[in-house]
């Protein structure tokens, strides 16, 4: 069977963050990579799951933050906004997520919010304490 085309066109420096919203002593580390596709968002979503499990990702099944190997997330796709039961985009709470947002800006620093049109930079003022928290390491 012929792999899907995924292609990653640009990536953002990687940042180390301490854990959001979890009891972890691990640090993260947080990359943003942009990607042409020919999948639809719900195949997208099932080859990101499909990484993940080959490298080793065991999920617990509850819906509470854990540590965890590797975590892909789709935060956006274009301009859609998808509210289905498995895959919500723009992602949940990305604009209050600046280990999320500073990577995804640093590739795009104009992008606006497709439901709320609200420039994702602006959200950035009301994180100062996250951003702060946050390394830039390459």
């Amino acid at each position: 069977m012929m792999e899907p085309f995924v292609s990653i066109s640009r990536s953002s420096s990687l940042f180390i963050t301490e854990p959001w919203k979890m009891a972890s002593k691990k640090l993260f580390h947080n990359q943003v990579l942009e990607v042409e596709t020919e999948l639809h968002p719900m195949e997208l979503l099932e080859h990101c799951l499909c990484i993940e499990e080959k490298l080793g990702r065991q999920r617990s099944g509850t819906e509470a933050y854990e540590d965890r190997l590797i975590d892909i997330d789709i935060l956006l796709y274009g301009p859609q906004v998808i509210n289905h039961a498995n895959l919500v985009i723009p992602q949940k709470n990305l604009d209050s997520r600046a280990f999320a947002l500073l990577p995804l800006l640093e590739l795009n620093p104009n992008l606006v919010h497709p439901q709320t049109q609200v420039a994702f930079k602006d959200n950035l003022v009301d994180l100062q304490d996250e951003v702060a928290s946050i390394t830039k390491l390459i």
